[in-house]
């Protein structure tokens, strides 16, 4: 099944791409797919609206790099950037320092995230659960006889 409007090939194949393209690069930027768009060129009724639609998308995709090189701008926004999984360089010399304690910082906070999803982790933390339970019944134990054979006497 094509996904062309009738008569308009072209028109329509560039659509569709940008369509797609920009679909996929809102969802790296905002965490979720744009559900305003018309996602193919046969969902419009007329050559004129197909023409406003790829119009409106142009301006679309221009604006998301725009924002994205506002971000880039500044050490906050590419900070930001980073922080949401984007590979920024810093270039800036009075930020190479500070760039590169951010990194190892998430880097160990990822490691560490990693770590408490994985079955190790689990069984550490059972074991250190069994490990409280043994000792607050030994406590408790001990607070039993206590209260049963000194506090009686």
């Amino acid at each position: 099944m094509d996904y062309f409007f009738p008569g308009e090939p072209i028109l329509s194949a560039e659509y569709n791409e940008l369509a797609s393209y920009y679909s996929d690069f809102h969802k790296d930027v905002n965490g979720y797919r744009p559900r305003w768009i018309i996602g193919c060129a046969d969902g419009f009724t007329s050559v004129e609206e197909l023409r406003a639609g790829l119009v409106q998308i142009r301006a679309a995709v221009d604006q998301l790099h725009a924002d994205i090189e506002r971000s880039k701008s500044t050490f906050e926004g590419r900070e930001a950037l980073r922080e949401d999984g984007w590979l920024i360089e810093e270039t800036d010399p009075a930020y190479l320092e500070a760039a590169a304690a951010s990194k190892a910082e998430r880097d160990a906070r990822r490691a560490r995230e990693e770590y408490e999803c994985s079955y190790e982790y689990y069984e550490e933390q059972q074991k250190l659960t069994e490990a409280q339970k043994a000792e607050q019944a030994a406590d408790d134990l001990e607070s039993f006889l206590y209260d049963k054979y000194e506090v009686a006497v």
